[in-house]
Order: structure tokens, then sequence, then C-alpha cells
């Protein structure tokens, strides 16, 4: 579904088999993890015209991550590791982890990939090469990972009701919304909002799979 400012919303793509992450590239293309076991990820421009991406993807995949370059990055919730794709599909492993459960990524404008894990309770920092260290860590079942143009990080927790942190690029972590949603996964950061504001999009599974807009006054 695409859904404008206001909030109604239309069919952007259909024909879907079981759709997980998204993820933006400059261009406009919008990538969706689709499938599980041997799943694939779509590319659809602007106008919603799609292809296949890469196909293939190891059981358990879920978010995806783009980088400034074009290089998409997919994680594999049950096989615990990070693979890369080059702008042209090739794909590679970026990382195998021995922490548990990667979900949330997200590319800070330095190209380093964050990766929250679900089962270890920490969020990593990768740097291009794969060379990881910890960036936060005690939050339980960290999942959903956004960045705002100021390089904030925002994480949701999917463990029941919860509140939304925020990390500035030094690690100080803090609360951006203590109104707890019932298991916040996904996260993404509204583009263009108010002057002043910040606005987040959120997937609650425990209200329904429900998607929420959440706007605040910094």
């Amino acid at each position: 579904m695409k859904y404008d400012s206001r909030g109604p919303g239309s069919v952007f793509a259909s024909g879907l088999t079981d759709p997980g992450g998204l993820a933006f590239d400059r261009s406009g293309n919008l990538y969706v993890v689709n499938g599980s076991g041997s799943g694939t990820i779509e590319k659809f421009d602007p106008s919603g015209n799609g292809s296949i991406f890469a196909s293939d993807l190891s059981i358990g995949a879920s978010s995806i991550a783009i980088d400034s370059s074009g290089n998409v990055y997919e994680a594999s919730f049950l096989f615990h590791t990070i693979y890369k794709f080059d702008p042209s599909g090739n794909e590679s492993v970026f990382v195998t982890s021995s922490l548990n459960n990667p979900t949330g990524l997200a590319v800070d404008s330095s190209g380093n990939l964050y990766v929250a894990y679900e089962g270890s309770h920490t969020i990593e920092k990768y740097d291009s090469s794969g060379t990881g260290t910890v960036f936060a860590s005690g939050m339980a079942g960290p999942y959903g990972l956004a960045f705002d143009s100021n390089g904030n990080l925002y994480a949701t927790t999917d463990a029941g009701f919860s509140p939304i942190y925020r990390f500035d690029p030094n690690g100080n972590e803090s609360t951006f919304d203590r109104d707890g949603l019932d298991n916040p996964t996904f996260i993404a950061v509204a583009p263009a909002p108010e002057p002043g504001t910040l606005s987040l999009c959120l997937v609650a599974l425990g209200c329904g799979a429900t998607f929420v807009r959440r706007k605040k006054r910094l």
C-alpha cells in the first residue's frame, strides 16, 4: 500500500507472497523482501513497475537496508547472517555473526551498517569492511532501526508495550516516546516533517499489524 501525507492508502504493488522488509534507494526505487524460504528481493520503480532484483534468498530473510552506493543489505533472521548485494544484484556474505537473530537494519550517512540483534539484545555497528563493534546493549529484543537527518538512531523493541529509544551519534541513549505500543517492530522516519518536529512511522504487531504514525515536537 502507498499512503499520502494525509493517510489515505492505495495499492502500489500486488501479487507478492508474504512481503517483509522495505527500503528505498536514492532514485526512489522501492525494494521489498518477498516470500519466505527461497524468496526474492523485488524492485519497484516510482510508478510501481516491478522486477526481480535478487532471488533464492536464505530462509528467514527479514529486513533490508540500502547504502548511498546502491548496495542492498539483507538480514537472515534464522542463519544469523547479513548478506550484501551490489547494485547489479550479485550476492556476497557481508558478516556471519555468532550473535542471535538479526532483525532491523539501518545505514548512516557515513555508510556504516547498524544491525539490531533481537536474540542477544544488542545493536551492532559495522564499517564497510564488515568489522563490527557494539553500539548499544541491554535492550529487551531490539527490532526496528531508523536514522533521522541529524544522525540520531531510533529503535523499537519487540517486547510488549515498550517505548521508542533514541541514540545520538555517540551512542548516548534516551527515550523518545514513553507511550508504549504493543510489540512495535519496523520503524521509519518520515521525510520533511514540520519545523521543530519529528514524525515516525511504525508497525505494531500487537495492535493487529497496525500502521502507526507518531509526531513529536523536538
